[in-house]
């Protein structure tokens, strides 16, 4: 047996509390290294009529004995797992693991060891203390029942003009025009397109067309139009049944914001001084005195990366977590459905734990969404966000389909793999995506290649998440980074396309299957090069990425070639 790759944790990941009142337990080992796994388990607290505390290790009442079967391998390991049920909310169990040559060992919190009947299974097992509602870590219901439509509002639609760039090639921070009623007018067409969820990039008052440089936190953009029309917006999304994601920026502001302009002026006496983390007040310049490359070096305050423009805010600071905590009131309050962080992986965890509260208090059902781009359970334990974007999804997919460098089995063994971070539920809310305003456009990434796109949007799709798509990729729009992948939107008649009906398709089977999808999938095979998998109702799946098809059940969803 190999004892290294066994492992189990009751932290959330391979132990976790259900909605209908079980236990999931999970159990990880080597591929193929077991013959059979049982879990044993009892309340903690229940010693029999005669106990006493000399014999309580030899008296803990067991209640139930089940044996659980091999869920799925990703090559390497092998995943048993199984949920229990009808017992009292206090769970006290380890397991008992048969290997290939018959023996028999006993798992614990403290390791493995040869099985005897006389262990003591109390103190050496795993515990779950209690379940309870408060325990229960997963995202909002409607989460895991909404897909996004991620729009750049001053490129996506204008209720003004044509949105197109004057000069070959977009600037980064040139504004084209579009605004709120521009979103507006536009609803029904994202509706159709199937999406149920309008995610916005920042439209508080802010320099750049990005408006990730906030100037007023209070204030929509002038550009994108008043706090009315952002009132009408999210009445015309609730009254079609679609919910609003808008953009918070709580990591760093911009340079014209007011109390950072105070500190240029006034310095160390400036009463915003401990609003930002200043290393050298004497080297204070305006944005764009500095030289790049010497900022980065020197570090007089620091920023979002190495971008003056941009100062770190200090959020442990309590003006600071004062004046956000009303901004969060505020916005949250006038009815938007969820909050995108963004660099949430930079602030404090006390910080976004009161951010979490300030929203809570408010409405339990908005959402947060942290911009995290790796492994983010850190940030999952349910005490700071509902969901991560789910960037190493997008990795895997370009790693494999589109680059090359591993083969699709790799594929297939990494997002079993990457699974296996977070409880179901934590991943069937995952913020699954394979374009966003900060990367490539996909059909720009895979050279053209629309058929090998619409096999890509397919997978996307039919596997669990919270799915975010970029405006413009129903047809294929191209871009590099930044800002090429931010081209006004075309609303030309697409509906002859191949990939915009496809999205279309893949959002009323998505919709259709959506409770079985949200399950997860599993591999018909893991150790080939063919995508192919099924739902937990049964359903084969099969991504026929050479001629351009996705079938289910040996049906074609829809010929695109």
């Amino acid at each position: 047996m190999n004892k290294i790759a066994i492992f189990h944790r009751s932290d959330g990941t391979y132990g976790y509390q259900t909605p209908d009142n079980g236990f999931h337990v999970r159990l990880r080992t080597a591929k193929d290294d077991i013959k059979s796994v049982e879990i044993i388990y009892g309340d903690p607290f229940n010693w029999g009529p005669e106990s006493d505390i000399k014999n309580a290790r030899n008296i803990w009442k067991k209640e139930g004995e089940n044996l659980i079967e091999k869920y799925e391998t990703d090559g390497d390991f092998d995943y048993y797992s199984k949920t229990i049920y009808n017992f009292n909310k206090r769970f006290k169990y380890y397991f008992k693991l048969v290997d290939k040559d018959d023996k028999k060992f006993f798992f614990g919190e403290q390791g493995i060891r040869e099985w005897n009947e006389n262990i003591d299974g109390h103190a050496l097992g795993f515990t779950w203390a209690y379940s309870c509602e408060g325990k229960l870590n997963m995202p909002p219901k409607w989460w895991t029942q909404t897909d996004w439509y991620q729009v750049f509002p001053d490129r996506f639609a204008s209720s003004k003009k044509e949105l197109k760039f004057e000069t070959e090639g977009p600037e980064h921070l040139e504004v084209l025009g579009g605004n709120i009623q521009g979103i507006i007018q536009k609803l029904d067409y994202i509706l159709e397109l199937g999406f149920k969820g309008l995610y916005i990039n920042p439209i508080f008052k802010a320099t750049s067309a990005h408006k990730y440089d906030t100037i007023d936190y209070m204030q929509i953009d002038p550009q994108f139009g008043t706090l009315e029309d952002f009132k009408e917006l999210i009445n015309k999304c609730h009254s079609r049944g679609m919910k609003i994601m808008i953009d918070g920026v709580f990591n760093h502001s911009g340079f014209e914001f007011e109390p950072w302009q105070d500190v240029l002026k006034n310095k160390e006496k400036s009463k915003y001084k401990d609003w930002f983390w200043i290393n050298d007040f004497d080297n204070l310049k305006t944005a764009f005195e500095y030289d790049k490359e010497k900022f980065s070096k020197t570090k007089p305050y620091e920023t979002f990366g190495d971008t003056p423009t941009m100062p770190r805010i200090n959020w442990e600071n309590k003006d600071v977590k004062n004046s956000f905590k009303k901004v969060t009131e505020f916005w949250t309050k006038m009815g938007i459905d969820a909050w995108r962080l963004d660099v949430a992986d930079a602030p404090s965890f006390t910080f976004w734990r009161f951010f979490r509260d300030t929203v809570k208090n408010i409405n339990k059902d908005c959402s947060i969404l942290g911009e995290v781009w790796y492994d983010a359970l850190p940030f999952l334990h349910g005490d700071m966000f509902d969901s991560s974007m789910n960037y190493p999804f997008r990795t895997n997919i370009l790693e494999s389909l589109i680059y090359k460098n591993i083969e699709i089995k790799d594929f297939k063994a990494i997002f079993t793999k990457q699974k296996y971070l977070y409880s179901n539920y934590i991943s069937a809310g995952l913020f699954t995506l394979v374009g966003s305003h900060d990367v490539d456009r996909i059909t720009s990434i895979a050279k053209g290649d629309k058929a090998l796109v619409r096999s890509i949007f397919s997978f996307m799709f039919l596997a669990p998440g919270s799915i975010s798509f970029y405006y413009g990729d129903e047809y294929n729009q191209v871009g590099r980074y930044d800002s090429d992948n931010r081209y006004p939107m075309d609303f030309s008649d697409h509906t002859n396309n191949k990939t915009y009906k496809l999205i279309k398709k893949l959002n009323k089977i998505r919709s259709k299957y959506r409770e079985d999808i949200q399950k997860g999938i599993r591999w018909v095979d893991i150790s080939t090069n063919i995508l192919e998998f099924t739902w937990e109702n049964g359903k084969r799946i099969l991504i026929d990425i050479e001629n351009d098809e996705v079938l289910i059940d040996g049906k074609a969803i829809l010929a695109t070639k």
